[in-house]
């Protein structure tokens, strides 16, 4: 099985928040704990400067996924087996925020590279991923909650959905079995 990340390129829209100061929030709350009706989710901006093309996925980060309703409508259903769409306040795109509140214990830390935080047991980064297929099962998206806001991580079921659908806006990389890879 191999498991993957979401993945922005380069001419793809952005979306940020507004006030810079809610990266972080943004990160905080996509813990994998369900927010709807609880989390005002803070004003965003899609960016197309710089020639950026308009897509299905404007880009946040690989912990969240923000959605157009091409691929909310395409896709809900599933997104919605594995997570919630929130709405967005955006004031130039119609946007939902997709919160993956799928949970797996499915990091195998023993067989994993983990750098943690000195005199923590707190992981700082995951330098080589082994995931336990059979924890997985037949999942296509997850996260694990080891690692505070962790990336969301696909499959290649998901990557077929996404593509057959003809959705725009993530490339998908393989987690690596060595080199730097950060949750």
């Amino acid at each position: 099985m191999r498991i993957y990340k979401g993945l922005n390129a380069d001419d793809y829209e952005l979306c940020h928040p507004v006030n810079s100061s809610d990266f972080s929030t943004i990160r905080e709350m996509c813990d994998g704990t369900p927010r709807a009706g609880t989390w005002p989710v803070p004003p965003m901006h899609v960016y197309r400067d710089g020639g950026r093309m308009d897509v299905d996925a404007p880009w946040l980060g690989s912990h969240v996924l923000i959605l157009r309703p091409r691929a909310v409508a395409a896709l809900g259903k599933v997104l919605r087996d594995y997570g919630e769409l929130l709405p967005v306040p955006c004031d130039n795109a119609e946007v939902a925020l997709f919160n993956v509140t799928h949970i797996l214990e499915a990091l195998d830390e023993a067989a994993s590279t983990i750098a943690r935080f000195r005199n923590s047991d707190r992981i700082m980064e995951i330098e080589h991923y082994a995931f336990r297929e059979s924890v997985i099962g037949d999942s296509i998206i997850f996260k694990i909650p080891c690692h505070q806001s962790s990336s969301i991580f696909l499959t290649e079921a998901f990557i077929d959905l996404w593509r057959s659908a003809g959705l725009t806006g993530l490339d998908f990389t393989p987690v690596r079995s060595g080199g730097s890879q950060t949750a």
